[in-house]
C-alpha cells in the first residue's frame, strides 16, 4: 500500500465504498439507480432546474447523448420531470419530481452515514477537527474552480 496522501486516501475510498456496498438493500430507493443516476440527481436538486446543456456544464466529461439518455432513463423511473422552457421553446427542462426528491433524500442520508463512520473514525480533537474542515474547504474550492462549478 501506498503510504502517501494520494494512496492512504484510495485506501480510505475503498473502505467507505465496501461499507456503501455492504448496507444496500433492495428495497431502498438509491441503491436502484447507477453512480451516475445519483450523480445528475444530486446535480439537478441543487439546481433546481435547468436544461441537458446546463447539466453537461458540470459534468463536461461525459457526453450530451449520454447525460440525456440518463435524464430519460430518471424519466422513465418518474423521478425527474420536463417541460418546455417558456423562454425557449427548443429547450426541454428539467426537474426532480416529488418521487425524485425523496431518492435524492435517500442517496445524500446514505452519503451522510458513511462519511458520518469517517468522521467517527478519525476521532479528532478540537483543534484537528478546525484544521481538517480548513482543508477540506480549500480542497471544496480548489475543484469548485478547475471544475467551474456554481454550486448552490
Amino acid at each position: 500500500m501506498d503510504k502517501g496522501i494520494t494512496g492512504l486516501l484510495y485506501e480510505l475510498s475503498l473502505r467507505v465504498r465496501v461499507l456503501g456496498a455492504s448496507r444496500e438493500s433492495a428495497s431502498e430507493a438509491s441503491s436502484a439507480l447507477t453512480r451516475r443516476e445519483e450523480l445528475l440527481l444530486e446535480i439537478i436538486g441543487l439546481m433546481g432546474q435547468s436544461s441537458v446543456s446546463s447539466i453537461r456544464a458540470l459534468y463536461p466529461s461525459v457526453t450530451l447523448s449520454s447525460i440525456s439518455s440518463a435524464i430519460t432513463g430518471l424519466w422513465k423511473k418518474k423521478l425527474v420531470e420536463k417541460h418546455v422552457s417558456p423562454d425557449d421553446q427548443r429547450l426541454t427542462m428539467i426537474r426532480l419530481s416529488d418521487k425524485g426528491k425523496e431518492a435524492l433524500t435517500g442517496v445524500r442520508k446514505s452519503q451522510k452515514m458513511m462519511l458520518g463512520k469517517v468522521e467517527e473514525s478519525l476521532n479528532l480533537t478540537e483543534e484537528q477537527d478546525v484544521l481538517l474542515k480548513d482543508l477540506l474547504v480549500r480542497s471544496i474550492n480548489y475543484f469548485d474552480q478547475h471544475l467551474e462549478l456554481k454550486l448552490k
